[in-house]
C-alpha cells in the first residue's frame, strides 16, 4: 500500500527507518536489484521490516528438493560513512570520458606496510574508487602478514574501482560485507601471492566492466581501450578480457566460505591462477606455486544471475609485457592454467584433491566450469543455468597423470519454470558437461530436462565443437532422471577430434540402459559390431575396451586419417587440435580406440608423413594393445625409436632403437612393443601396448 510493504526475513534484523537496503536479483538479469528504504513498522515481528518503494520485480524465496533460492538484502547504510566528492559529469583523462558519461574520481583508502592496525568494522563508503591502478575504496598494499587485521560489516557502494583489495598481504578476514554497484572486480586479490585470508559470508552484487585491467573489461573496452598492446595486436575479447569477477581469486590457499555472487557483467566466482606472481610481487613466490598448490577451502558458496560463469576455475594471466611474439597486454587473461594441488607444491608428490561443497549456482549463463586435475565437488546444486557444470579436467592430455575430476551427491535442474526463468535465447540445455576428462560421478539427479524444441537440451553432454580430447576413463555412476521423457544425454554433431571420440562409461546402467557399458559416437573407430547395439548416433558398447591414443606430428596442416582394419574401411578423419597455435610447430590427433584390434593411419595432402612423428597411448587397460600400421609413404629414410617418458616431468628417462622384425607376426608377439615391421608397400607397423 503506498509502495509500502512488509517484508518477511530468514533471520532478526536491527535496521532503523530511513536506512536503504537493496535486494538481489534472483532473475537472470542483474540489473534487476532494487533499492529501498526502511520504514517505522510498529506492527512487524523481529523478522520482519516495512519497506518503502516500488517493487518492479520478482525476488524469489524457494526452498524444495534442489532448488535453493532465496533473494539476498544487503543493509547499504552505517553509522559511519565515508566518501568522495563527486562533479556532475565525467572530466579528466580523455579517454574515461569516452567509456563513462559520468564522473569516476572517487575517494581512495590505502594501508601502506609498516602501521600497527588497520581495521574496518561498520563503515559505509560510497563514492570512493578509480579507473586507475591503486585508488580503491579499501586498499590493503603489500602489507604482508597482517594475521588478525578485520574488515568486517563494512557496505561498498557506487565505487568507481573494485570494493575490497587485497595485495601482497595475507591473514585478513573479510566477513559480513556488501559490495554493491561497482566498476571491476569487487573482492579482489592481486598478484597471485596473496594466502590465507579469510572471506566469509559476503555479499557481492551488480559488478560492471572497469578499464584497469584487461580482466575487467567487456567486449567493447577490449576492442577500444588498448593501452598497453604491441602495435597492430587486435585483442580478442572473450579470450583476454571479459573476465570481470565478484570474487576474483588468484591463489588457492585462501578460505571462501558462505558467501554470495549476485550478479556480475562476467564471473561471480573466478580461480584464475599467476605462473608467478606479478607487478611488485615478482619473485616473491617459486614459479607454479598457485597452480600447484592446495585449496585453503570453497564450501556453502551461492552464485546467481551472472551473465557467464558462476564459478569458473580456469585461466592464467600474462605475466609480461607485450612484445612482438607476445602482442598481449600485460595481465591479460591467457589459457595456460593448469590447476594440480599436491603436496608440498611437489608434482611427483601426492596429490590433494581440492574439494568444493554445498555450491549453489543458479541463473548464471554458466553454473561451473573447472580445468585442471583433482577438482572435486560435492552436495551442490545446479539450478536453471544454461550450462550447469562443465569438467574440463586436462584438455590435450591428462597432464597430472593419474588425476580426474569428481562430482558427486549433487542436483541438476535444467528449467524449474519459475518466474524469472527464460531459455528463448539459450543455445544449449545441458546439466553435465564432459570436456576432455577424466570426470567421475556418483549419486547425480537431473530434473527438468524433457526436450525444449529448438535448443540442444540433455542432461548430459559434451563440449560442442571440442578440439581436444575424451577419456574413455570418463565414468557416470548413479543418476536418477525425474522422467521418462527427459533427454538423458546428447552426442554432438561435429568433425573435431573431441566431437568424433565422444564416449563415457555407464557403470549402472542409469543412463544408457546397459550396465558396465561403454556408451560411444558411433563410428567404426568406437564401435565393434559384435559387442555394440547402434542406435542412430550413438552406441552402447559391452565386453569391450578403449583407450586415448595420442599422436604429435610436425605439420601444421595435414589432417590423420584413420580407419580399423577388421571394419567396412570407414575413414574417419582428426584435423588436430592445436593447428591454430602459431606458437607451436606441431599438431596434437587425439583418436579413442578400441584396444586389442589393429588400424590403419594414413595422412593427407599427397600421404607423405610429417618428418617426426610420436605416438602414445593413455588410460588403456592393463594387458591390452593397439596395432598400428601407419604410413611412410614417400619417405626413403626413417628411424623408429621408443621413449620412456616420465610424464609428470617431462623428461625421456630411456630411448631404444626397434628391431625391424620379419613379419606382422613379429610385432604382434612381442611382449615389449619394441619390434615394428615394414612390409614392402609403404606401411611400419608396431604396437602401443600397456
Amino acid at each position: 500500500q503506498d509502495n509500502k510493504f512488509i517484508l518477511n526475513l530468514r533471520v532478526a534484523h536491527d535496521w532503523l527507518p530511513g536506512e536503504v537496503v537493496v535486494i538481489a536479483s534472483t532473475g537472470e538479469e542483474m540489473y534487476e536489484a532494487e533499492e529501498f528504504t526502511v520504514v517505522d513498522c510498529p506492527e512487524c515481528t523481529p523478522t520482519q521490516a516495512k519497506l518503502n518503494g516500488a517493487v518492479q520485480y520478482t525476488h524469489l524465496v524457494v526452498n524444495a528438493p534442489g532448488i535453493s533460492f532465496n533473494a539476498e538484502i544487503g543493509l547499504l547504510t552505517r553509522n559511519i560513512k565515508v566518501h568522495g566528492r563527486m562533479e556532475p559529469e565525467c572530466y579528466g583523462a580523455a579517454f574515461l570520458c569516452d567509456f563513462f558519461d559520468y564522473d569516476t574520481y572517487g575517494g581512495h583508502i590505502q594501508m601502506l606496510i609498516g602501521y600497527t592496525q588497520a581495521d574496518f568494522v561498520g563503515v559505509e563508503l560510497f563514492d570512493m574508487g578509480q579507473q586507475f591502478g591503486g585508488n580503491y575504496p579499501i586498499h590493503y598494499h603489500r602489507v604482508r602478514d597482517v594475521t588478525g587485521s578485520l574488515v568486517i560489516g563494512n557496505s561498498i557502494h557506487r565505487s568507481y574501482s573494485r570494493c575490497v583489495v587485497v595485495h601482497a598481504t595475507d591473514g585478513i578476514r573479510l566477513v559480513d560485507n556488501v559490495g554493491y554497484d561497482h566498476l571491476g572486480h569487487c573482492y579482489f586479490l592481486e598478484d597471485g601471492n596473496e594466502q590465507r585470508n579469510n572471506l566469509t559470508h559476503n555479499l557481492g552484487l551488480l559488478t560492471k566492466p572497469g578499464l584497469i585491467l584487461p580482466s575487467d573489461r567487456d567486449a567493447y573496452m577490449c576492442s577500444n581501450h588498448l593501452p598497453d598492446v604491441w602495435p597492430d595486436h587486435v585483442p580478442t575479447p572473450d579470450v583476454e578480457c571479459m573476465g570481470a569477477a565478484t570474487f576474483w581469486i588468484d591463489h588457492p590457499n585462501n578460505y571462501i566460505e558462505g558467501n554470495v555472487a549476485a550478479g556480475s557483467v562476467n564471473m561471480g566466482y573466478f580461480f584464475v591462477f599467476h605462473r608467478e606472481p606479478t607487478g611488485p610481487s615478482v619473485d616473491d613466490l617459486e614459479p607454479f606455486h598457485g597452480e600447484r598448490s592446495r585449496l585453503g577451502s570453497f564450501n556453502n558458496n551461492v552464485a546467481h544471475s551472472n551473465d557467464r560463469f558462476g564459478l569458473i576455475i580456469d585461466r592464467g594471466v600474462k605475466i609480461h609485457g607485450a612484445s612482438e611474439d607476445e602482442p598481449e597486454e600485460f595481465l591479460a587473461l591467457q589459457d595456460y592454467a593448469r590447476w594440480m594441488p599436491h603436496e608440498d607444491r611437489d608434482i611427483l608428490a601426492p596429490r590433494i584433491p581440492a574439494l568444493l561443497t554445498g555450491f549453489n549456482a543458479y541463473r548464471n549463463r554458466q553454473g561451473a566450469f573447472f580445468r585442471g586435475g583433482d577438482v572435486w565437488m560435492t552436495d551442490s546444486y545446479f539450478t536453471d543455468n544454461d550450462i550447469g557444470l562443465t569438467m574440463a579436467s586436462e584438455g590435450t592430455l591428462p597432464y597430472d597423470a593419474g588425476s580426474h575430476q569428481s562430482v558427486e551427491n549433487t542436483m541438476f535442474v535444467g528449467n524449474s519454470g519459475l518466474v524469472g526463468r527464460d531459455v528463448s535465447d539459450a543455445d544449449r540445455l545441458i546439466g553435465l558437461v564432459i570436456n576432455d576428462g577424466p570426470i567421475v560421478t556418483e549419486n547425480l539427479f537431473f530434473w527438468s530436462f524433457e526436450q525444449v524444441e529448438g535448443i540442444d537440451t540433455a542432461a548430459i553432454g559434451f563440449n560442442k565443437g571440442d578440439y581436444g580430447q575424451n577419456s574413455p576413463a570418463n565414468s557416470i555412476g548413479t543418476a536418477t532422471f525425474d522422467s521418462a521423457q527427459a533427454v538423458k544425454f546428447l552426442f554432438e554433431d561435429g568433425t573435431t577430434d573431441g566431437d568424433i571420440s565422444q564416449i563415457f562409461y555407464d557403470a549402472n546402467g542409469d543412463v544408457a540402459g546397459t550396465v558396465d557399458s561403454y556408451v560411444v559416437k558411433s563410428n567404426e573407430l568406437l564401435e565393434d559390431g559384435a559387442s555394440c547395439t547402434n542406435d542412430g548416433d550413438y552406441a552402447v558398447c559391452s565386453g569391450v575396451n578403449y583407450a586415448q591414443v595420442y599422436i604429435t606430428a610436425s605439420t601444421k596442416t595435414q589432417d590423420l586419417l584413420v580407419s580399423r582394419d577388421d571394419a567396412s574401411g570407414e575413414v574417419v578423419t582428426f584435423s588436430g587440435a592445436n593447428k591454430i597455435d602459431s606458437e607451436s610447430a606441431t599438431t596434437n590427433y587425439q583418436p579413442v580406440l578400441l584396444t586389442n584390434h589393429q588400424y590403419t593411419m594414413e595422412w593427407s595432402e599427397g600421404g607423405v608423413p610429417p618428418a617426426q612423428i610420436t605416438v602414445s597411448a593413455h588410460n588403456m587397460p592393463s594387458g591390452d594393445n593397439i596395432l598400428i600400421g601407419m604410413s611412410y609413404n614417400g619417405v626413403s629414410n626413417y628411424e623408429l625409436t621408443y621413449d620412456e617418458w616420465m610424464q609428470m616431468s617431462d623428461e625421456v628417462v630411456n630411448t631404444s632403437q626397434m628391431s625391424a622384425g620379419s613379419g606382422l607376426n613379429n610385432v604382434i608377439n612381442d611382449p615389449q612393443g619394441l619390434t615394428y615391421y615394414n612390409d614392402g608397400n609403404g606401411m611400419l607397423f608396431f604396437k602401443l601396448l600397456n
